[in-house]
């Protein structure tokens, strides 16, 4: 450390301003930092009138969570804004049609969660078991099945899938895939079950919680009731004995 001009320098920007100064040059000092700071990762935007395979990523992604069905074009048109939107609604994000990067993050989450999960197993005639009295029970209280759940999967339990396929616009193939599951359990509500718990509680057939759940006791107070009407399950679950 050398005092120049009452100034301290070490020798190395010493020798640099001593050079300068013999040439008569004035030298700057030299910034002290030799680390700088490297520039924050970009973050990806896309939005529309993008084009490329980010996009084309997207599309397919949107189209695996079901906002998306137009074609896979790397585009991004009205149909992908569009669908980007509606994720972002279903999601609480602000619907502004830009897939920005937290947009992008969850749809890659949401996606992740989704493989994780168990694929639904279809079943059809032969199979046994809680899914199989669980669809029989539904497809009674619906009025396509007349006898009670034996959870075996037999000819009548088929026949009565089939026709309930058909009414729903679903492939009658009588087999219980992912869409006949969801739509045969959205066809009763948790709040028709609730409705007729409270019923059958009344009437004395039922003791257990107004739960909204097609569970054993509930499938019992059911039963009961439709063999000392002489009814059938559907009447039970309209309330019409």
């Amino acid at each position: 450390m050398v005092n120049v001009f009452g100034r301290s320098l070490t020798l190395g920007v010493m020798g640099a301003l001593t050079t300068g100064l013999l040439w008569g040059v004035a030298v700057p000092l030299l910034p002290m930092s030799l680390n700088p700071t490297a520039p924050a990762q970009a973050q990806t935007i896309l939005k529309k009138g993008d084009r490329g395979e980010a996009v084309e990523r997207l599309q397919r992604q949107l189209q695996q969570v079901g906002v998306f069905n137009g074609p896979i074009t790397g585009f991004y048109g009205d149909q992908t804004e569009t669908a980007v939107r509606q994720f972002q609604r279903s999601r609480g994000l602000n619907p502004d049609g830009v897939a920005g990067q937290h947009t992008l993050n969850l749809l890659a989450a949401v996606l992740a969660a989704r493989n994780r999960q168990p694929q639904f197993q279809p079943f059809g005639e032969g199979s046994q078991g809680d899914r199989v009295g669980q669809l029989q029970l539904r497809l009674q209280l619906l009025g396509y099945l007349a006898n009670a759940p034996t959870r075996n999967f037999d000819q009548a339990t088929r026949s009565a899938l089939t026709q309930f396929q058909r009414d729903r616009g679903i492939n009658a193939d009588g087999v219980v895939g992912q869409q006949t599951w969801t739509a045969i359990h959205s066809a009763i509500s948790a709040s028709q079950v609730r409705n007729m718990q409270e019923r059958l509680r009344v009437a004395g057939f039922y003791r257990g919680p107004i739960n909204g759940q097609l569970d054993a006791p509930t499938q019992q107070a059911i039963e009961s009731a439709r063999r000392l009407y002489g009814v059938s399950a559907a009447a039970v679950l309209r309330g019409s004995y």
